[in-house]
C-alpha cells in the first residue's frame, strides 16, 4: 500500500535521530568529566624520615638513601601518585596502609639511588644539599610538608661530611612547558607541586687542610725556597722547581678522580695553577741569575733573586685571595611590611563608650585596643605587627632538628616601641615565658637584644603561635614579679605600655582614658580620643545615652527593657546580633551530686533555654549545645528541655538549697529565669550576684552553680571547656575528674599535636561528641549583643567572634 513507505522513512527517521541523541549525549557527558572545572584540591602531607645516607659520588652527582616515607590525606586519594622525582634506582616498600574514619595514612620503606645537582666552585670548601623530593601533579592534590614527624637520624654512613642537624622541607610548584603526553590535559601546561627534604652538608675543615691544603702549601714552598739558593747553583734550584712541579701534577690528578667533569674551574684548580705560576717564576727567575753570573753581573743577580723572594709571596697570597670564587650572596627574606591601610578621616576627636561592667582594664574595649603583643589578626590570619616575619615552613626561622626538637626564632622589627617609647626587646617575650614557663620548651636563648630562639621538645601547634608579650622594665619596676597576686592584678588592672593602636592614659573604678599610640606599627587610629565610662546600672547609662553624653554602649550594658526604649528613637542606632560569647552554668564536679553525668544531664533537661534565650535577646541569640561555633558532629542530636522531677527525686535533690552566683554583664532577668526552671523541679535556687565570677572559675572552688561567660575562639586550647583549674594561667590538665579521664586528655593531646587542618577537624568533632558525653559544663546560650550608638559612628559592627574594641583603630565619625 502506498502509505507503507512514508511510514518506514517515518520511523527510520526517528531510530535516526534518537541514535544520535544517544551520540550527543554521551558525547556532553564525556566533556563534563574533561578538567574544565575541577573539584577543590585536597591537601596531601608527606613525611620522611631519614635513616641513612650514604655512597655520595660528587663525580656521578648519586647518593643512596635509606628513608621511610608516609603520606597522610583525607577523603579519596591513591597514594601511588606521589614520586620521587630525583629517583634513579629506588625500591619502595610499602609498610603499613591505615585509616581513622576518613583519614588515610601510607607508610612506604624507601632504599636506592637518588640524584642531585653539585656545584663544585668552592671544591674543598664547598657545600652540598642531599635531598628527598616528592612531587604530585596539582589535579590530583596540593602537596605539603608533614611538620610534625619528619626529620632525620644522629649518624649517617657518610663520614668525611659535616651536616646540619636541621632538616628543612621546601615547597615549590613546578610548572612544565609541556603537557608530558597527558590525555586529560592535553595542550595545557604541566603543574606539579614539589617537596623536597633537603639536609645541608659541609666539609670538615680539618681533614681538608692536612689532605689538601697543607701538602700544596709544602710543594710552594720548597718551589719559593729555591729562591734563597745562591744564584751560581743552578743544578739545584731546578731540581726544586720541577720536583715541585711534578709532585703538583701528580697530585691534580689525584684530587682530579673525585671531582665531577665540570666546565668552570673550583678553588682547588685555581689553588693548584697558582703554583704552577710559582713555579715557572722561580725557574725564570733561577735561569736569569745564572745568565747574569755567566756576563759577570752578580750583583744585578743577586738583586733580582731578593726582589723575586719579595714579590713571590706577595702574589700568592693577592692571587688566592683573587681566586676565591664569591658565593652567590643569599637573598634575604624580605621583611613583614605592614599592610597599607588608608584611614577614613573622622569628624570628631573624642569617642565616649559607656558600660556597666566592672572595668578590668585589660578585658576592656580599650584594653583590647591598646594592649595587643607580637601579631595582628589580617584577613583571617596572624601577621606580625612588631616582628620582622613570621617562623613559617618557607623560611629559616623554623628549624626542624635531628633530635626530635623544634627551633623557632622571633626576631623583633628594629625600631620596634612600646607606647611609652621604649624599644621592645626580647627580654620582654622570655620574661612571660620565665614566670609562666610552659614545660614543653626546652630551652630559651637570646641571641641578641631583639632575638629570641625557642626550642620546643615536641612539634605542636604552640610552638608557632606567637609567644607573650610583657613590658619587662615597666613590670619589673611595678611589682615584685615573682608575688603570682601581684604580677595577675599588674595583668589585669594596671596601666601599662601596649602596641596597640591606643595607650591608656589613666584608669580607675569608673573611667578609662586612651590616647592614639604614637608608636603604632601600623596607620594611627582614626579617633585620637576614646573615654570608656562605668555606670551604675542600665537607668543611668541610659540618660547619659539620652543626654549626649555617651556615643556608644559595650555589648548588653543595657538592660533589655532599657534597649528597647532605643530600638525606635531617630537619634540612635540600637543594634541586636550574635556573638561567640558562650554562656553556660559551671558546676564543681569533684562534689556530690554533680560528679554524677546522670545529675548533670537531668540539670540540662531541666533548663528551658529557648526561651531564656529569647526573652533575653530574642532573634539574635541561639541555644548553645556546644563551646564551638561549628555544628554539632554527625550523628548527635541537640538536647530537649524535658524537666524530669522524679530524676531529682532519685537523686536526692529535691528540696535542695543551690546557690547560683552571677554578675554582670549577665542580667538578672536571666538567672531569675534559671531559677524559675530550677523551682519546678523542686530545688531551692538562692541568688547571689558577686562582684567577678571570674576567680571562682579560675580556682574551680564555689559551691552551687555558676553562670559564667566565655568568648569560644578557634584557636583557643580545648581543654578550657573541661572545667579545669588555672594556675598562674596554665591548666592544669594532669588533674582528673568525672568527666576529664585519661581518654578526654589524650584525645585533647592528640589534637594539639595534629598540625593539619583535616585531622584537626576530625579530632574537633570526637572531642566534641566526647564534651556532649561528658557534660562537664551545663551549655545556656550563644548570648546576643545589644548595642546602642550614635549613627554618625562608623566601623564599630565585626564579626561575631571578634573581640568588642579591637578594631577600635579603624573607628570613626561620618
Amino acid at each position: 500500500m502506498t502509505w507503507k513507505a512514508p511510514i518506514q522513512t517515518l520511523l527510520l527517521g526517528l531510530c535516526l535521530s534518537l541514535c544520535l541523541g544517544v551520540s550527543l549525549s554521551s558525547a556532553r557527558a564525556d566533556d563534563d568529566n574533561s578538567p574544565t572545572a575541577s573539584a577543590p584540591t585536597s591537601r596531601i602531607y608527606v613525611g620522611l624520615y631519614l635513616h641513612d645516607i650514604s655512597n655520595l659520588s660528587l663525580g656521578e652527582g648519586t647518593y643512596d638513601v635509606d628513608a621511610d616515607l608516609w603520606a597522610k590525606w583525607y577523603g579519596d586519594f591513591d597514594p601511588d601518585e606521589i614520586r620521587i622525582a630525583n629517583a634513579s634506582d629506588i625500591e619502595r616498600e610499602t609498610l603499613e596502609l591505615s585509616r581513622d574514619g576518613e583519614w588515610h595514612s601510607a607508610r612506604w620503606r624507601v632504599r636506592g639511588t637518588l640524584r642531585g645537582d653539585f656545584p663544585v666552585h668552592h671544591f674543598p670548601l664547598d657545600r652540598q644539599a642531599i635531598s628527598v623530593q616528592l612531587e604530585l601533579p596539582r589535579a590530583k592534590g596540593e602537596l605539603v610538608p608533614d611538620l610534625a614527624g619528619s626529620g632525620i637520624a644522629h649518624r649517617f654512613s657518610i663520614t668525611d661530611w659535616h651536616w646540619s642537624p636541621d632538616f628543612r622541607p621546601l615547597v615549590t610548584t613546578e610548572r612544565y612547558p609541556s603537557d608530558l603526553g597527558s590525555l586529560v590535559d592535553e595542550g595545557r601546561s604541566a603543574e606539579v607541586r614539589r617537596v623536597r627534604f633537603e639536609v645541608a652538608l659541609e666539609r670538615p675543615l680539618t681533614p681538608v687542610v692536612l689532605k689538601l691544603f697543607l701538602p700544596l702549601a709544602i710543594v710552594a714552598l720548597i718551589v719559593f725556597l729555591s729562591l734563597f739558593v745562591p744564584p751560581d747553583a743552578l743544578q739545584p734550584r731546578l731540581t726544586m722547581c720541577v720536583t715541585g712541579l711534578v709532585a703538583c701534577f701528580a697530585f691534580q690528578f689525584s684530587v682530579a678522580d673525585v671531582m665531577p667533569s665540570v666546565a668552570y674551574l673550583t678553588l682547588a684548580d685555581s689553588l693548584f695553577i697558582i703554583v704552577y705560576i710559582l713555579a715557572i717564576f722561580c725557574v725564570t727567575v733561577a735561569v736569569a741569575g745564572h745568565v747574569l753570573l755567566a756576563r759577570n753581573q752578580e750583583a744585578l743577580a743577586k738583586s733580582i733573586g731578593r726582589g723575586a723572594a719579595t714579590v713571590a709571596p706577595v702574589g700568592m697570597v693577592i692571587a688566592v685571595l683573587v681566586s676565591i670564587p664569591s658565593r652567590p650572596p643569599e637573598t634575604p627574606e624580605p621583611l613583614a611590611e605592614a599592610p597599607k591601610v588608608e584611614r577614613n578621616a573622622s569628624q570628631k576627636d573624642l569617642l565616649r563608650i559607656g558600660t556597666t561592667a566592672p572595668l578590668r582594664v585589660a578585658y576592656s574595649a580599650i584594653g583590647a585596643a591598646s594592649y595587643w603583643g607580637l601579631t595582628y589578626e589580617h584577613e583571617g590570619r596572624a601577621q606580625p605587627l612588631v616582628l620582622e616575619r613570621m617562623p613559617r615552613v618557607e623560611n629559616d626561622a623554623m628549624r626542624f632538628l635531628s633530635d626530635g626538637t623544634l627551633a623557632v626564632t622571633w626576631r623583633i622589627r628594629e625600631g620596634a616601641r612600646w607606647s611609652d617609647g621604649t624599644p621592645i626587646t626580647a627580654a620582654d617575650i622570655v620574661l612571660p615565658l620565665e614566670l609562666r614557663p610552659d614545660p614543653r620548651i626546652e630551652s630559651i636563648e637570646i641571641v641578641d637584644p631583639r632575638t629570641v630562639v625557642l626550642r620546643w621538645s615536641d612539634r605542636v601547634v604552640d610552638a608557632i603561635r606567637a609567644p607573650l608579650l610583657w613590658p619587662s622594665q615597666h613590670l619589673e619596676a611595678s611589682i615584685d614579679k615573682d608575688d603570682e597576686a601581684a604580677l595577675q592584678d599588674y595583668l589585669t588592672n594596671a596601666v601599662r605600655p601596649g602596641t596597640g593602636p591606643y595607650q591608656i592614659e589613666s584608669a580607675d573604678e569608673s573611667r578609662i582614658v586612651a590616647t592614639r599610640n604614637p608608636h603604632f606599627a601600623l596607620a594611627p587610629a582614626a579617633i585620637a580620643r576614646v573615654e570608656l565610662s562605668r555606670f551604675e546600672d542600665s537607668a543611668a547609662l541610659s540618660d547619659a545615652l539620652r543626654r549626649g553624653e555617651i556615643d556608644l554602649t559595650t555589648p548588653n550594658a543595657l538592660s533589655p527593657e532599657a534597649f528597647d526604649a532605643f530600638e525606635n528613637a531617630p537619634r540612635f542606632h540600637a543594634v541586636e546580633g550574635p556573638s561567640s560569647s558562650f554562656v553556660f552554668l559551671a558546676l564543681p564536679l569533684r562534689e556530690t551530686p554533680w560528679d554524677n553525668p546522670n545529675a548533670r544531664r537531668a540539670l540540662l533537661s531541666a533548663i528551658d533555654r529557648a526561651k531564656l534565650a529569647l526573652d533575653e535577646w530574642g532573634d539574635a541569640c541561639r541555644v548553645a549545645e556546644l563551646p564551638s561555633l561549628e555544628e554539632l558532629p554527625p550523628g548527635s542530636n541537640p538536647s530537649r528541655y524535658a524537666p524530669d522531677r522524679e530524676a531529682f527525686e532519685a537523686l536526692g535533690l529535691v528540696g535542695t538549697e543551690i546557690p547560683i552566683r552571677w554578675a554582670p554583664p549577665i542580667s538578672e532577668s536571666f538567672v531569675e529565669g534559671i531559677a524559675a526552671n530550677l523551682e519546678a523541679v523542686g530545688l531551692i535556687p538562692r541568688l547571689e550576684r558577686v562582684e567577678n565570677t571570674w576567680p571562682a572559675w579560675l580556682a574551680q572552688d564555689f559551691e552551687g552553680l555558676l553562670v559564667h561567660q566565655l568568648r569560644v575562639e578557634r584557636s583557643a586550647n580545648p581543654a578550657q571547656w573541661w572545667a579545669l583549674r588555672s594556675v598562674a594561667g596554665r591548666l592544669q590538665t594532669e588533674e582528673r575528674h568525672n568527666a576529664w579521664t585519661d581518654e578526654v586528655a589524650e584525645l585533647v593531646e592528640q589534637y594539639e599535636h595534629a598540625l593539619f587542618r583535616e585531622r584537626r577537624e576530625q579530632l574537633r568533632q570526637r572531642l566534641d561528641r566526647a564534651w556532649l558525653e561528658a557534660l562537664p559544663l551545663i551549655p545556656l546560650v550563644f548570648a546576643g549583643e545589644r548595642i546602642v550608638a550614635d549613627p554618625a559612628l562608623r566601623g564599630w559592627d565585626r564579626a561575631a567572634e571578634g573581640l568588642f574594641g579591637r578594631t577600635m583603630d579603624t573607628w570613626y565619625f561620618k
